[in-house]
């Protein structure tokens, strides 16, 4: 089960729960984009993480720090999004559309010169270096927690129109939460990998930006 080839087979089973984690990831950065309505939460979304990062850089090893902290926080919320994502996919969409519209209102701001910070140098110097590692991992595990949602919904309906059914949705239940468990590990190395270039890497391209 944790070999490479049946993740990625399990992956292509999971592909239409991760196309939809997708859209609404992309949906959301869009709304953080245009949608001011959101501006004053999401302005104290950033603001509570300046002052994480202001603690961090005041610390011993701010590096390690980070590093520490940005693994620890992410592998968290992704397991979390996973499992949670049995009680009907709620904290899953929840979860997608919180980073979504982030980005979408950091973006925003850039574009708008509200940021000392071009957009190509937001992007591509604070962004992506880590985040072509990041943000998949995150998709794909909110995809494992719809996943788990809709089998909520599959036995709420078996419960009301055919209990014959309940015992292979059960089965389901057991394999897709052994699948789920092997998908949080991959994504949590994943991850690791994500905050040491995020702590390292993403952030001596930052402090090259004029």
């Amino acid at each position: 089960m944790f070999k490479l080839r049946n993740v990625w087979h399990d992956l292509k089973v999971t592909k239409q729960f991760i196309i939809v984690a997708t859209i609404i990831f992309a949906v959301s950065i869009y709304v953080g984009m245009t949608n001011e309505g959101f501006t004053v939460f999401l302005n104290n979304q950033m603001n509570a993480m300046g002052q994480l990062v202001e603690q961090i850089d005041q610390s011993g090893n701010p590096t390690m720090s980070m590093m520490i902290f940005i693994f620890f926080n992410n592998a968290i919320k992704s397991v979390m999004v996973i499992f949670l994502g049995a009680f009907f996919g709620i904290f899953p969409v929840f979860f997608l559309a919180i980073n979504g519209m982030l980005i979408g209102y950091i973006l925003k701001l850039s574009i708008d010169g509200q940021m000392a910070i071009s957009l190509f140098d937001l992007v591509v110097k604070t962004l992506l270096p880590h985040g072509i590692l990041e943000i998949p991992a995150l998709i794909i595990v909110a995809a494992y927690g719809l996943r788990l949602g809709r089998l909520l919904f599959s036995t709420m309906w078996a419960l009301i129109s055919n209990h014959n059914k309940l015992e292979s949705i059960g089965a389901s239940y057991k394999d897709t939460l052994k699948r789920c468990g092997v998908i949080a590990l991959y994504a949590t190395v994943v991850l690791l990998i994500a905050s040491i270039i995020e702590s390292t890497f993403t952030m001596w391209l930052a402090s090259t930006i004029n």
